[in-house]
């Protein structure tokens, strides 16, 4: 396989997502059993699915596919029944 080829596959993984996540901030949740799953809060848009009006503040499932942080614009995070692409991050952190 030639070096395209491979940006084509990855180029094309940045169109197949649900929604993009702007103003986000990824952070730790924490259960009743002291467990630590990463979530990301964040305003929603352009929600092809219709979930969610532009701009609504979310706060994701557990997610559960991303790329190694620290994450970036650009990139693709999953949770059990949603991906989403990243916008611009939050410039607040969240603890």
């Amino acid at each position: 396989m030639d070096e395209r080829h491979g940006a084509m596959e990855d180029d094309e993984k940045k169109t197949d997502f649900d929604a993009c996540l702007m103003g986000w901030s990824l952070c730790d949740l924490r259960n009743e059993k002291g467990d630590i799953w990463p979530v990301i809060l964040a305003e929603v848009w352009d929600d092809k699915r219709g979930r969610w009006d532009n701009g609504t503040r979310i706060r994701t499932g557990v997610i559960r596919s991303m790329p190694v942080p620290p994450l970036q614009f650009g990139d693709i995070v999953e949770t059990k029944t949603s991906s989403y692409i990243l916008g611009r991050p939050s410039d607040t952190t969240i603890q």
